[in-house]
């Protein structure tokens, strides 16, 4: 594994940094399956991350993206910076990513958070799941979320409505879609095992179920795509 792709940041123990630079790794294998995952590793078999402290850039890091979503409470994210995107790619977690992007990790939380500083924007974020376990999806549905316009927070708002309404499912994409102009909220079927919650999720959207629209590309590792419209605003 090549270490120098995330760069950490993180006022903790060289052991504890290594295990989280393990979590952040195994986000980019495990993307594109919808969860993350790390498992232990004997630190003696691999190198000792180097120590980096800056609590003010991190501490301002938090307060500026606390203004676009809620972030886990009483907890220190461990911050890490993208250094080569083009390792990182093909992996859907860092689909929209770039260099100098932040990626936070709350491991309480169970949650990873990919944030751009230059533009001030939420890139993606996703739920880690320790276990390595992913839940059959017919109980527990993957779902993704695009924001069909230029208005942002419009996903945050939709996951509320969706997380609240069912405890069960799991978002595990949420990112820009490449058209603006979509006026009303759409949500498309992946995984026809999943079409009883679908029309579920549908009805308390006020939203229609339909086909994925041409020139829109299907997500990997997600049985329900919703794609957000003004009408959400």
């Amino acid at each position: 594994m090549d270490h120098h792709i995330l760069n950490i940041k993180k006022n903790n123990t060289p052991q504890i940094l290594f295990i989280y630079l393990l979590v952040l790794l195994s986000i980019a294998l495990a993307g594109t399956a919808g969860y993350f995952f790390y498992k232990y590793q004997k630190l003696s078999q691999n190198p000792v991350i180097e120590q980096i402290s800056d609590q003010e850039e991190e501490q301002k890091l938090v307060n500026n993206i606390s203004k676009l979503m809620l972030l886990p409470k009483e907890e220190t994210p461990t911050v890490a910076t993208v250094s080569d995107i083009d390792k990182l790619k093909d992996q859907i977690f860092f689909k929209n990513a770039t260099n100098g992007n932040k990626v936070l990790i709350y491991p309480n939380s169970k949650l990873a958070i990919i944030y751009d500083p230059q533009a001030n924007l939420i890139v993606n974020v996703g739920p880690i799941n320790f276990s390595g376990q992913p839940t059959p999806s017919a109980q527990n549905p993957q779902i993704g979320l695009r924001n069909g316009t230029n208005i942002v927070g419009l996903t945050y708002k939709v996951e509320t409505v969706i997380t609240k309404s069912y405890p069960n499912i799991d978002v595990v994409l949420k990112e820009q879609d490449k058209r603006t102009d979509y006026v009303k909220t759409i949500v498309v079927v992946l995984n026809e095992a999943t079409k009883d919650t679908a029309d579920k999720i549908a009805k308390t959207l006020n939203s229609q179920i339909v086909n994925l629209p041409p020139g829109e590309i299907k997500p990997e590792g997600v049985d329900i795509l919703i794609i957000v419209g003004k009408d959400k605003n």
